[in-house]
């Protein structure tokens, strides 16, 4: 009877959509596609031709856009022509080839992003073809946008037949690694107190991946049962003793709505990694376990602002270095600004807490940031980030008395921290539904002990995909 219930429900929403999308009219349009207009009047007649051509693209008419887009062609036209595009995209969408259909949308929406209509069409297309995250990230970007009652009902309406999807869902990423001091050592020389730096920065080349399956189960209305398996690692083929992996399970549930989404996730975590001691070690052992909850709560304030906000609380237990056990309380809150559709900003502050059995290891860690995203013309997209964070350790590393060792070892460690994220993707790029990323990251340390200051920057190649 759920299952009967459920498709009836879905084949109206699925039936109402496709009625409100064609129902979007264009008085103009109207008016000249009730007269008698032969082709020879089009050909002659370019401004008449796109008077009826943009409104048919713009109302996703199939067959007005399939007889206007021969005449257009002929024309002479170019290819990349963003009309040839928007039309190809919406005829190979009526012929079943969405793989074609979105990568068309993706490259006019790349070389326009403020073709709002076209984007919305990408995000339907998007969710044909099973794409949910996309489509949702497309769906949240025009809800941004000054859209008419009768759209925002469109995308609303899409947006609630994703969050009732009970399919298992998957994403995963790998990112080129290139380390240049992978060990944080300090400046090689560094002295004081007769005590000088002899470590020596590693650097490291290889890979890290990411792998999540998810599995939502409706329970009433907006309530929902969730599964979640998250696995990740660090791979480096020339230096093996910093490989690490591990995976995460959580079960738990939550609410969704539209405005709102709150998860409570119970969950389990194990990692583990190679001895240390061994240059090319390739047998890993369990480092550490944990056993938590994840509370998350997401917020629309209105169409153009979100608030999230992460709560976490976790006992950590440690396979051999038991000083390091303790419980782990984090907090985390992010403000996100839309500004429109091809444009975002975003501020968040962070508070993670760490006990141990050594008051030396455990910590508290404050940090704020902020950054922007942008797509630009052409299908360039950026994203930047700058960040501050202060971390205070709670106990010294050596005793008082101790007078073999500097000062700076005898009172509990200060850090300030600072980084700078710089991400840069083009959007006509991709192969397989994959867009390259290429990240530089930079890093400092300034550290009340000398020998836990240093600096580093990298750069990082990501390729991620839902699926």
């Amino acid at each position: 009877m759920n299952f009967i219930l459920n498709f009836k429900f879905r084949f109206c929403l699925l039936f109402f959509l496709f009625l409100s999308f064609h129902s979007i009219a264009n008085d103009d349009y109207n008016k000249k596609s009730n007269n008698l207009i032969t082709e020879a009047q089009l050909v002659e007649d370019p401004t008449l031709l796109l008077r009826l051509f943009i409104p048919a693209l713009i109302r996703n008419d199939v067959e007005g856009v399939g007889l206007l887009l021969s005449i257009y062609e002929k024309q002479k036209k170019q290819e990349d022509d963003e009309l040839l595009i928007w039309g190809n995209a919406i005829i190979a969408r009526k012929n079943k080839q969405l793989d074609k259909s979105i990568s068309l949308y993706r490259s006019l929406v790349s070389r326009n992003p403020k073709l709002v209509f076209a984007r919305l069409q990408l995000a339907i297309a998007l969710f044909e073809n099973k794409e949910n995250e996309a489509a949702l990230e497309q769906f949240d970007k025009l809800k941004s946008e000054n859209l008419n009652d009768n759209i925002i009902d469109i995308i609303n309406k899409y947006s609630e037949l994703i969050n009732h999807q009970n399919d298992w869902s998957f994403n995963g990423g790998i990112v080129y690694l290139n380390e240049s001091n992978i060990n944080n050592s300090p400046k090689l020389g560094v002295n004081t107190a007769n005590w000088k730096s002899t470590s020596k920065p590693e650097s490291a080349e290889g890979f890290s991946y990411v792998g999540v399956a998810e599995k939502k189960l409706s329970i009433y209305k907006n309530y929902f049962s969730l599964l979640n398996f998250r696995g990740k690692g660090k791979y480096y083929w020339d230096n093996s003793k910093y490989n690490e992996i591990s995976s995460r399970v959580k079960v738990g549930f939550g609410y969704k709505d539209l405005t709102n989404e709150v998860l409570f996730l119970p969950f389990v975590e194990y990692s583990w990694d190679p001895n240390k001691n061994q240059q090319n070690s390739s047998t890993f052992h369990r480092y550490s376990n944990a056993i938590g909850t994840e509370v998350e709560i997401n917020n629309w304030l209105n169409k153009q602002w979100k608030n999230s906000l992460s709560v976490e609380l976790s006992r950590q237990s440690y396979h051999k270095t038991k000083l390091l056990d303790g419980n782990v309380y984090s907090v985390s809150d992010t403000l996100l600004y839309i500004s429109n559709s091809n444009q975002y900003w975003f501020s968040g502050i962070d508070f993670y807490h760490k006990e141990a059995k050594s008051k030396a290891n455990a910590f508290d860690r404050f940090s704020v940031r902020t950054g922007w995203g942008q797509e630009w013309l052409q299908g360039i997209s950026t994203r930047f980030q700058v960040g501050y964070a202060k971390r205070i350790y709670q106990g010294a590393i050596a005793e008082e008395n101790n007078y073999w060792v500097p000062d700076f070892y005898k009172k509990p460690q200060k850090n300030d921290e600072y980084s700078v994220y710089i991400t840069l993707w083009n959007r006509n790029f991709y192969f397989y539904g994959i867009t390259p990323k290429i990240t530089w990251v930079y890093q400092k340390i300034d550290s009340s002990n000398l020998f836990y200051s240093y600096d580093k920057n990298n750069f990082y190649l990501e390729f991620s995909k839902y699926f």
